[in-house]
């Protein structure tokens, strides 16, 4: 409610902890400080990206994307490629070597965008299908089972409702990306 409204900083939390003393900050901070950040992790690196500012009457997109390894603390938040189009209020995915960033946009308005990253190369790319509708402050979860079928959806990306056409019900339907599996040949003996 007051400048600078946004914060910064990173805390890690303990449920094993004795109550009242879960939380801990852990003295490492982003290199912006944002709100609505599509956050990502594969193993123990967390990943930032992109988030919006707040002046105070806009919410302002952003295109700063970090992350922070968490076996290396001491390192703190690592700056990697930015976005090639800023975004807040997206939903963060992780599957093999790809992070993916799924709807969000400029508030008011919303996105059907997905940006891809390829963590073997660190560049990011636009060629990942769009979604069908439009959509931001969505929820969205991952379904990492391994499947051959060719007619389900496995495995996948999914995103569920949010902001797209107005606050109030109807919302957007459930809809799913179909991930990339790796196919192994192996000879026949």
């Amino acid at each position: 409610t007051s400048a600078p409204y946004n914060s910064a900083e990173t805390w890690e939390y303990d449920p094993a902890a004795p109550a009242g003393s879960r939380w801990t900050n852990i003295g490492k901070n982003l290199s912006l400080a944002r709100g609505y950040i599509q956050v990502a992790a594969v193993g123990d690196i967390i990943y930032a990206m992109g988030g919006d500012t707040y002046t105070g009457s806009d919410l302002v997109p952003q295109i700063v994307s970090e992350y922070l390894d968490t076996n290396n603390l001491a390192a703190g938040w690592q700056m990697m490629d930015p976005l090639p189009i800023a975004s807040g209020e997206g939903q963060g995915f992780a599957w093999m070597d790809k992070l993916y960033l799924v709807g969000g946009g400029d508030w008011s308005s919303r996105s059907a965008l997905v940006e891809e990253y390829d963590l073997t190369t660190s560049k990011w790319n636009l060629k990942t299908a769009p979604l069908w509708f439009p959509r931001r402050n969505h929820g969205g979860f991952l379904v990492p089972l391994l499947s051959l079928d060719p007619e389900d959806a496995l495995p996948s990306m999914w995103v569920v409702g949010g902001y797209s056409t107005g606050d109030s019900p109807p919302y957007s339907p459930a809809e799913y990306y179909r991930l990339p599996i790796l196919s192994i040949f192996l000879p026949v003996v």
